[in-house]
């Protein structure tokens, strides 16, 4: 989960460097609470992410494999 959390808070633009800094902090000093702090705050943002990520690729994929939509 320390890795997950890691590579969300640098694919980030939406925070500061001191915030994603603080996050960091917070999460190596206190690994159980901080990863359960920042999943519960984040929740939503997460999901966001992840999902506008997965259909990029879903884009990309079907643009390489030449797949049109038939109107």
């Amino acid at each position: 989960m320390l890795i997950a959390i890691f590579v969300d808070l640098s694919a980030r633009d939406d925070v500061s460097g001191w915030d994603q800094t603080l996050w960091v902090i917070f999460v190596v000093v206190v690994p159980y609470i901080g990863v359960l702090a920042y999943i519960i705050s984040q929740r939503r943002g997460i999901v966001t992410r992840k999902a506008e990520l997965a259909q990029g690729k879903r884009h990309e994929h079907r643009t390489d494999v030449g797949f049109q939509k038939v109107a």
